[in-house]
């Protein structure tokens, strides 16, 4: 069974593409995770194109009583583009995935809610105007990042799951919940050498089969920077 067609264009330049077989997203299962080392934040992000602002999100990102509970709302002025994406991805103290919720805004109005049990996601798809659509993910170990179209602040999540100290490439399964698509990612730490703040910052270089990106943090691990330097895209913490 396909998914709808009808769901609304994202900003292909920019979106992940993720195209790995569901058998080997993940690695063997390891030892039990401890509490993700995330830290509640909020602001506003700047999503620039050649330069040019074209859209901007806000978000939050706070600890509940159950995990964590991470919401972002995206405005795009780009023709082709949903106007408005709303998010909110509920996480367990270790980082995992409970819940996600996605509702996009443009011609057509489309939401979905994703439920995780263990290593299955189930994915409920409603889009305006289609009969509803549910599909089903497997993956051989949590945590699953969710890293959706033009929703930016999941990649503070990232850093918090990458394991600084032992450094080094690592992977990731991935699902990206407004395309439908499962994935997997190799992520790396580097020291940028350009530092225009002179501000202590770290760096995450992204790699997926199509494309690779650059995320910056502060020396708190806040989201400041993410660039996809064969876009000229940047996103950028106002």
């Amino acid at each position: 069974m396909r998914s709808p067609k009808t769901m609304s264009a994202m900003w292909t330049a920019w979106a992940i593409a993720f195209a790995v077989p569901l058998a080997i997203l993940a690695g063997p299962q390891g030892p039990p995770r401890a509490r993700v080392s995330l830290a509640e934040d909020r602001g506003t992000l700047q999503i620039l194109q050649q330069g040019r602002l074209v859209g901007s999100e806000s978000f939050q990102i706070a600890a509940s009583s159950s995990g964590w509970i991470a919401r972002g709302e995206t405005e795009l002025q780009l023709e082709g583009t949903p106007g408005k994406v709303r998010s909110e991805l509920r996480l367990h103290p270790d980082g995992s995935p409970e819940r996600y919720e996605w509702t996009v805004e443009g011609q057509n109005r489309s939401a979905a809610t994703v439920r995780f049990s263990g290593t299955t996601a189930q994915v409920d798809l409603r889009v305006e105007g289609v009969a509803p659509f549910q599909q089903e993910f497997f993956f051989n170990a949590q945590p699953v990042l969710i890293l959706d179209n033009n929703l930016y602040h999941q990649y503070a999540i990232l850093a918090a799951l990458y394991d600084w100290k032992r450094g080094g490439e690592q992977s990731f399964s991935v699902l990206v919940p407004q395309s439908l698509t499962p994935g997997a990612i190799t992520v790396e730490a580097f020291v940028p050498a350009e530092n225009p703040s002179e501000k202590k910052l770290q760096g995450l270089r992204v790699r997926s089969a199509d494309l690779e990106l650059e995320v910056y943090l502060d020396d708190g691990r806040r989201l400041i920077r993410l660039a996809v330097p064969s876009a000229g895209v940047e996103i950028v913490r106002k």
